[in-house]
């Protein structure tokens, strides 16, 4: 099923002989007598070029150029007529077998950009325009021809083999009502991992969007201020549009005051059906904070009435700017497919294949994190029927359960037909330390002489702590620089640290926390050695030879050619 309202923005078009071939002829023959090619005019992705306002004789040309280009963009694209488009920058580029043959792919900062082929295809061999997504070149096959493209699109120059290839390249800013823009805090263009689609997503807002009200539910605890004022700043920048009702409500976490948790939980440790990566989640009880984090999530629901859709964050979710937009987009995409939830910030936890639903929806199997999840009416009504003061489970296996697909058979409840689904991409990270928040007195690790109330900094808990250019690399030196590492950014209670100066190459996510192990230290006696750490997304670790790298094992990572050890405490009680 695809979504009535095509986004056009992934769209290609392709005008032959935009310009007349005499027109190419004079824009080359002048760019070649003007001379000056630069080749650093743009930073990342420079091209040997001129900028054609440099060349005098070409102002005229300029002007119908920009004229034609913009009412065919604003056409093709669906632009209101009036939006303001500017071609900001205009420039003759050089591809040849001496110089510069083509360009890496990449993404251009402008809302739109066009290529128009000046040479004649017979005067060189190769080259063309790939994109990355559908891996397609487009090399025209007629002088004057015209290429358009949304500009976030991954594209690069295929390299020339043969002859010289000139191009009029184009950039251009748009201002619509259609088109979104990243505020300062959005992490999209900062994130490698972003698809096409996801650009596309962010930037379009055109198509009709109904009137809905959506109830949001933010999860905190009294005492954790900071973080409630954090997720408001995130709330407040958020795009809302006119016709959608977004209606913000704090709840006061439950502590894990009541219920009860399920019994020797641990017993599923040594359970061949858990994945080996994640075995160790199951080797220690079901804390208080866990307790607390399930009655806070099923508390909402229960009390929630009369209402067709329930958005509950908890306080540590982050988003981009545009998140009420893709609420309003998969709310849309399904309104033909019975639904009970959509998940927007779930991590897969197996190795199964997404299951396409929709142009944005897919179905996952086992996910962990329920920090950013959005119910239905349907939705609300099945839970609301379960019994859930007793045998509690922490919640994300809950909901893995109610689906019927949790990997302890008897953990699963079948018989409720629970539906959920997932965006296509993570739209929410969660700012968190791994430890639910709403503890109020953290169960799985001793905090030396520090209060949990006076922790003001929400990565107290996450960051890694190094030291670098090390001389003594020897098993009591590693333990003062533990205790130092720790005293700064854990206080864990750390009696012994163990493992082993072989080096090692972790290429799966090894989640390494057990009943006793505090901190993950890896170390670097060579320049070849790598280091991944999974916070809210993937974190590639600086680890240069002679390092000594710390994080809390509760974190995955990934290694190559280091050698690993663990700062050991206390049994998690």
């Amino acid at each position: 099923m695809s979504y009535p309202n095509i986004n056009p923005l992934k769209n290609d078009k392709i005008i032959q002989s935009f310009l007349h071939k005499d027109i190419c002829k004079k824009i080359i023959k002048e760019a070649e007598s003007f001379g000056k090619w630069t080749i650093n005019r743009h930073k990342q992705y420079p091209t040997t070029d001129i900028p054609i306002d440099n060349i005098k004789k070409l102002k005229k040309i300029k002007k119908n150029i920009i004229t034609n280009t913009i009412s065919l963009i604003k056409k093709n694209y669906n632009l209101e007529c009036d939006s303001i488009l500017d071609v900001y920058d205009l420039f003759v580029v050089k591809y040849s077998i001496s110089g510069q043959r083509g360009l890496d792919i990449h993404r251009d900062q402008s809302e739109f950009s066009f290529i128009i082929l000046l040479s004649d295809p017979n005067d060189f061999e190769g080259g063309g325009t790939y994109y990355d997504e559908e891996k397609l070149l487009i090399n025209p096959d007629k002088q004057g021809t015209l290429v358009i493209h949304f500009g976030k699109k991954l594209h690069g120059g295929k390299n020339i083999t043969k002859g010289t290839r000139y191009i009029l390249t184009g950039f251009i800013k748009a201002e619509s009502c259609k088109l979104m823009k990243p505020n300062e805090y959005d992490k999209l263009h900062n994130n490698k991992f972003f698809c096409n689609k996801r650009y596309y997503d962010f930037y379009w807002i055109g198509y009709n969007i109904k009137p809905i009200k959506i109830l949001v539910k933010i999860i905190n605890l009294e005492y954790r201020k900071n973080k409630l004022e954090n997720i408001m700043k995130f709330i407040n920048r958020l795009k809302i549009p006119n016709e959608i009702t977004f209606t913000v409500e704090k709840y006061n976490a439950n502590t894990g005051d009541k219920g009860t948790p399920y019994v020797n939980w641990e017993k599923f440790y040594d359970r061949k059906e858990i994945p080996i990566h994640i075995k160790s989640y199951y080797s220690r009880k079901i804390t208080k904070g866990e307790i607390g984090c399930f009655n806070s999530h099923t508390d909402i629901i229960k009390s929630c009435n009369n209402t067709d859709y329930l958005l509950i964050l908890e306080d540590d979710a982050e988003f981009d700017s545009d998140f009420v937009y893709r609420l309003n987009q998969a709310i849309n995409e399904l309104k033909d497919i019975h639904w009970d939830a959509i998940d927007f910030g779930g991590i897969s936890v197996d190795k199964h294949n997404d299951i396409k639903i929709t142009d944005s929806i897919v179905k996952k199997q086992n996910t962990f994190q329920a920090h950013c999840i959005l119910y239905s009416s349907s939705g609300i009504s099945k839970i609301k029927k379960i019994n859930i003061d007793n045998n509690i489970i922490p919640y994300d296996d809950f909901l893995n359960a109610i689906r019927g697909i949790h990997y302890i058979n008897e953990l699963n409840n079948n018989k409720i037909n629970f539906i959920m689904y997932h965006y296509y991409i993570k739209l929410s990270n969660q700012n968190s330390n791994g430890i639910h928040d709403t503890e109020t007195n953290i169960e799985s690790i001793n905090i030396v002489n520090t209060p949990i109330s006076t922790i003001n900094d929400d990565y107290d808990l996450i960051n890694w702590y190094k030291y670098s250019n090390v001389s003594d690399i020897t098993l009591n030196h590693i333990k003062d620089l533990c205790i130092k590492a720790n005293k700064c950014m854990w206080n864990f209670h750390i009696l012994n640290i163990n493992g082993s100066f072989v080096k090692q190459n972790i290429i799966d996510w090894k989640l390494p926390i057990d009943k006793t192990k505090k901190i993950t230290i890896i170390i670097s006696l060579e320049d070849n050695c790598s280091l991944e750490i999974f916070t809210n997304n993937i974190k590639k670790i600086d680890i240069q030879k002679n390092s000594i790298i710390f994080f809390p094992s509760y974190l995955m990572f990934k290694c190559t050619n280091s050698m690993i050890f663990y700062a050991n405490g206390d049994t998690f009680k």
